[in-house]
């Protein structure tokens, strides 16, 4: 490593830390889309488990319980996680974002120097794929950005292994491990495409293209055998989620690429900003719109010099780089070509991955490491320098004249545009000028910019600009260029956000308790939005509305969740009972321990008390005391045998059925029931174990209204008992008469077979490793 290479990463960190400057503090928070809902809440309660000396197994506060480790999101054995346990979690959630954004750079760097690529070209693509509107973007889908950063380093290492295998091999399967444990499945799996057809490309001779398709199955086995102990529970919880099931090509295909977003990778937010409210609406845009990706922005400078890839002794690589790019933009296009259609059908995996937009990262990254390799071949051919300089005095010129032509009719132009609407709210008539005066604005920087490239470049081929100052000079209007239009991507809230105790939460919280909060579809359709006059208080907002996930840092258990993954139980139970009418079959929101209810009008139900009325910026939510909860957990005199899910349901919606002295089993315990009267006290209630106590007069089931779910395990008088799937999808126990002490545990299986495959592929990658080291000496 040479000093040259040093300082270079010290401007990568040197940017990554302008990129962020607002969140360096802590007092400015990652806060947009899934990052307040979703990421801050799970890796808030892992952190939680985690200082109190437990595994992060479990979440029991939403969805009745679900899995918390298995289902890969919050990334517990990725090693980055330990920014968690390291830093106060506000200032480790926000660096643990930061981090990424440094490493793609350098990872970058490192791929384009071992691709060939000069320094200055290497910092170029570094800086164009680090602080692309593709990877800042997905700031706010924190799983996407941890396994895309590791994307240059395995293409590297396999490029690597190629040539000379050996140690090269093993950081293969390091870094496709850490891909994989980052969290984000699409990633390691496009990626593994693209490394097969690297092998088949770029290896010498048909049997070497063999060997590299050989040996990526071998990388990819070992990885997936060393990733065991976070792979195994995630494939155990997969077979039993709705992922399995609801794989319907509509549902895959959501969140499709339309075509005329493909101008937002040279110019930002020409249809609108997701970012400000309103900006990016089906008003002004009809149907076809696509919300996963906030900006693709490039801008114009890589997607010139990329050009210029195409030619000299690196022209097989730019045509398989380019094919991957376009690839990539033609899957992320999903159901608007049939191309996506197609390899649902054909590619096994496919028609798991939702949201095609995801497939951009692939033409994001191809592209910039195109642009380093044109960069190249300008800043050392007079040639391509002066064609380059050809494009860029014509872009100066057309978008100069076409701002000037444009801002001088604006007026003409915002009411052709108005015309074309029927009839356009005022609101939406001031996004559209809104839009209107920004494309003006952006019309005006890229001339700007074209401009500076286009007085390097003259200066450059005159000999008044070493190729030095050239680079520098070229770098630095591109991180100027992606500074001024995509930092804006990280909307930043204050902390306040995740701290704040509005009126419904201090109610729930001050009840105590492990009762659940229990709302309408409606209002949780309600939340999946926010709305407010600012975002702070948006997001305040719709905490006390109490949106799914959002309550976990107060240790409030929600009926409702918000997850990537689903429990299949889960979505049949609410499907049958709670949407065709949800506080029709009151009972039955009673067995689930609902001792809240809240809803976006009145509630009309026995016995509930009105606790609090709350008016908002848009909507009121009702919450009420509901004192006929059934509290977890309870005993039921009575079974019920019914062996299909029809048969539960059927049995479970007759009007007779009282979940307090019946409880539904889907097969026959072949035990005696024998009335009398039993209570039960909680004496524990923690995310991986559960314990009570409880006394019969007679025998009957101790019912906990918690999912059921593979590795629980329940103990009895220190003594293991079956656990029998109760009401379709909580659990039971049989008890006999006299005072019992009930153990529930969470020790699931997968995690222990995983563990030891994860042992056995360390251990053979380690005897791998030593075995390379003794032959290199």
């Amino acid at each position: 490593m040479k000093k040259k290479d040093l300082l270079i990463f010290l401007f990568f960190a040197l940017a990554t830390l302008a990129f962020f400057f607002r969140f360096l503090d802590g007092r400015e928070m990652f806060a947009f889309k899934d990052l307040s809902r979703y990421f801050y809440p799970l890796r808030h309660l892992m952190a939680e488990q985690v200082a109190a000396g437990q595994l992060p197994l479990w979440n029991p506060y939403i969805y009745f319980g679900t899995p918390l480790l298995a289902g890969l999101q919050v990334g517990f054995f990725y090693p980055l996680t330990v920014i968690h346990y390291l830093l106060p979690f506000d200032l480790a959630f926000n660096y643990y974002i930061i981090v990424h954004y440094f490493l793609a750079a350098l990872f970058t760097y490192l791929l384009a120097r071992h691709l060939g690529t000069s320094r200055s070209g290497s910092v170029l693509s570094a800086a164009a794929f680090a602080f692309s509107g593709y990877l800042l973007s997905v700031s706010n889908m924190n799983t996407t950005l941890t396994s895309v950063t590791w994307l240059p380093l395995a293409v590297m290492f396999w490029d690597r292994a190629l040539k000379k295998g050996g140690l090269d091999l093993a950081y293969l399967v390091l870094t496709l491990t850490l891909m994989f444990l980052g969290g984000e499945p699409t990633i390691i799996y496009t990626t593994g495409f693209m490394l097969f057809f690297w092998g088949v490309v770029f290896a010498e001779g048909r049997a070497e293209k063999l060997r590299s398709v050989a040996v990526l199955i071998g990388a990819f086995a070992a990885t997936a055998c060393i990733a065991g102990i976070q792979l195994v529970p995630f494939l155990e919880l997969s077979k039993l989620s709705n992922r399995v099931t609801m794989t319907q090509y509509d549902l895959v295909s959501m969140r499709s690429l339309p075509f005329r977003e493909v101008l937002g990778f040279v110019f930002p937010y020409f249809f609108g900003n997701q970012i400000q409210a309103g900006d990016y609406s089906p008003v002004l845009l009809g149907k076809i719109v696509q919300d996963w990706l906030l900006s693709p922005y490039l801008g114009i400078i890589p997607f010139v010099f990329l050009w210029f890839a195409f030619s000299g002794k690196k022209k097989r690589l730019a045509v398989f780089l380019a094919a991957a790019g376009l690839i990539g933009l033609v899957m992320a296009f999903g159901h608007y070509t049939p191309v996506h259609h197609i390899a649902y059908f054909i590619l096994p995996g496919i028609s798991m991955i939702r949201y095609p937009i995801k497939f951009v990262f692939l033409t994001t990254f191809a592209a910039a490491l195109l642009a380093g390799i044109g960069f190249d071949r300008v800043r050392e051919d007079d040639g391509p320098a002066k064609k380059c300089l050809i494009a860029f005095v014509s872009l100066f010129v057309i978008f100069g004249a076409g701002y000037l032509a444009a801002d001088h009719f604006r007026n003409d132009i915002f009411f052709f545009l108005k015309h074309r609407y029927a009839s356009l709210p005022p609101y939406f008539v001031a996004v559209l000028w809104h839009n209107l005066l920004f494309n003006l604005k952006s019309a005006m920087l890229t001339a700007v910019i074209a401009f500076c490239i286009s007085a390097a470049l003259l200066l450059k081929t005159r000999g008044k600009l070493g190729s030095a100052a050239f680079g520098v000079m070229v770098i630095g209007v591109l991180c100027f260029d992606l500074f001024s239009n995509n930092v804006s991507l990280n909307f930043p809230s204050s902390a306040e956000v995740y701290h704040a105790v509005p009126a419904n939460v201090k109610a729930i919280m001050a009840g105590g308790g492990v009762s659940r909060v229990y709302y309408s579809p409606e209002l949780e359709k309600h939340n999946r939005s926010v709305y407010g006059p600012d975002f702070d208080a948006a997001l305040i907002e719709s905490l006390d509305k109490l949106t799914s996930d959002r309550l976990m840092p107060y240790h409030i258990y929600d009926s409702f969740g918000y997850e990537s993954i689903e429990l299949q139980e889960y979505v049949d139970y609410f499907r049958e009972f709670i949407y065709k009418g949800p506080f029709g079959r009151i009972r039955l929101v009673d067995l689930a321990d609902a001792g809240y209810l809240a809803d976006l009008k009145p509630i009309t139900a026995p016995g509930i008390k009105l606790m609090d009325r709350e008016e908002y910026f848009y909507g009121k939510v009702f919450l009420y005391n509901n004192p006929n909860h059934i509290a977890r957990p309870f005993i039921a005199g009575k079974y019920l045998v019914a062996a299909s899910r029809e048969a539960v349901f059927a049995a479970m919606s007759d009007p007779k059925f009282d979940p307090e002295q019946v409880v539904v089993l889907p097969e026959d315990p072949k035990v005696v029931t024998v009335p009398g009267t039993g209570r039960t006290r909680l004496v524990s209630y923690r995310p991986n174990e559960v314990s009570a106590e409880a006394e019969l007069t007679g025998s009957g089931f101790l019912v906990l209204s918690d999912s059921y779910y593979p590795g629980w395990k329940v103990l009895v008088d220190g003594r293991e008992e079956k656990i029998f799937r109760a009401d379709y999808m909580f659990r039971a126990v049989y008890l006999g008469p006299g005072r019992h002490t009930v153990r529930f545990i969470y020790d699931p299986w997968s995690l222990k077979l995983g563990a030891l495959l994860s042992l056995f592929g360390l251990l053979g990658l380690a005897a791998y490793s030593v075995y390379c080291m003794r032959r290199q000496r």
